[in-house]
């Protein structure tokens, strides 16, 4: 009888304290609303979870002592459960999780967020010092100001393909975040968004980047490489400033200035990418403080496109009336053309085709501008053979030079 009732007996211990566990985690000890239709909840696990739909409230800050706090229900200074939060979870249906809302949660470790997300607000999670990844939802528009500023364990996050902007010290101290890709999307990076990452090596600024602000990568102790894709007309001050490891950087043509300090205390700078020539890179504002691009090697294109540049065609009847289709009889074809390297007048030549591709005319003309300038040329073509099916636009260094230099442009 012993025999048989041990077995029993395990089982409803086990299953008892199985029930305990499961009681014990599940186990609410606050809750409330945090939204007009968000509601929170806290159990003894440490586990904050946010159910409902549509936006959480913006939170604010507030000072006790020297440190700041969130005004959250469960972030004040008072909070009993300020240290006990371990685990943040997000239910599907809220769409916008208030600044500050997390701010401060220095024993956060994981977070979950839903896919109906489409936007953090500041700070919300300002100082998670214990976070190390985040996985952030596809339809997240913007990273708001400091949003992950001051998480100092944050390994590495990809930031969605969706985002338009990085706000202000978005990243800022985050100095364990060793890589980052900065999305197509992305039209400007603010203040010190990557201030002081110290472990990130390398960055990309994607094309679509049209404004980068001061101090964006400013003491970076580690980034060695910096690629500017994006034609930004100005390098902002401090904007690489006490980047002691900084080696190489590629810097658009589109730059005009370099204000104060852009390059302060980057005493590693050795190679500078140039996408212009060396008589664009001359006609660039270089302000005080940028020593490091002095004692640099400056690497300019001297390739024969570097000269000249056909930016497009367009064709109009002698009263100058827009046609989308080349017409019988004389017309007026306009050529935008630039000149990029002092001392030359480069030669455009305008030529046109039949439908089959035979050569049937052409006109020419020297264009003499100042560096960097955009000229448009105008020139006659006779098509009342109405044989004329294509028009190709090329510039060459000479009027005895017949090979195109650079790349030429063909309408239609």
């Amino acid at each position: 009888m012993k025999k048989k009732l041990l077995p029993v007996i395990l089982v409803c211990c086990m299953l008892s304290a199985w029930l305990a566990a499961y009681a014990h985690a599940d186990d609410i000890v606050d809750s409330g609303e945090c939204g007009d239709n968000a509601h929170w909840s806290l159990n003894s696990a440490g586990t904050l979870s946010i159910t409902g739909s549509g936006a959480m409230k913006d939170f604010g800050w507030h000072w006790y002592g020297n440190s700041r706090y969130s005004n959250s229900p469960w972030g004040t200074h008072n909070s009993p459960y300020l240290n006990m939060i371990t685990s943040v979870t997000v239910s599907n249906g809220i769409t916008v999780i208030g600044s500050h809302s997390f701010y401060g949660l220095d024993r956060l470790t994981k977070v979950t967020l839903p896919d109906s997300l489409t936007m953090i607000n500041d700070a919300a999670f300002y100082c998670c010092t214990s976070l190390t990844k985040i996985t952030l939802p596809a339809n997240i528009a913007r990273i708001a100001d400091y949003t992950f500023a001051g998480c100092s364990n944050l390994l590495g996050l990809t930031i969605p393909e969706n985002v338009a902007g990085i706000g202000d010290h978005a990243f800022e101290d985050c100095d364990r975040l060793t890589s980052i890709v900065i999305p197509e999307n992305v039209a400007g990076i603010g203040d010190g968004a990557f201030s002081n990452c110290n472990r990130l090596t390398s960055i990309v600024i994607p094309a679509s980047v049209e404004n980068v602000s001061v101090n964006a990568f400013a003491s970076c102790d580690k980034l060695k490489r910096v690629t500017i894709l994006g034609e930004i007309p100005i390098i902002k001050a401090d904007t690489f400033s006490d980047c002691p490891a900084l080696e190489e950087i590629t810097i658009p043509e589109s730059v005009m200035v370099i204000e104060e300090n852009a390059f302060s205390a980057c005493a590693a700078l050795k190679d500078v990418y140039f996408t212009g020539t060396e008589s664009m890179w001359r006609e660039i504002s270089v302000d005080g403080g940028n020593n490091a691009l002095e004692n640099a090697t400056i690497h300019y294109d001297t390739s024969p496109e570097a000269a000249y540049r056909i930016n497009g065609i367009t064709i109009s009847d002698n009263d100058g009336k827009s046609l989308s289709a080349i017409p019988n009889g004389s017309f007026l074809a306009t050529v935008s053309v630039s000149n990029r390297t002092s001392g030359t007048s480069p030669v455009v030549f305008l030529a046109a085709y039949s439908k089959e591709g035979k050569f049937q005319d052409f006109a020419y003309v020297t264009v003499k501008e100042p560096v960097g300038a955009t000229v448009e040329v105008t020139l006659p073509i006779d098509n009342s053979a109405g044989n004329i099916a294509q028009l190709k636009a090329f510039a060459v260094s000479s009027i005895g030079g017949y090979t195109p230099v650079g790349t030429p442009v063909s309408y239609p």
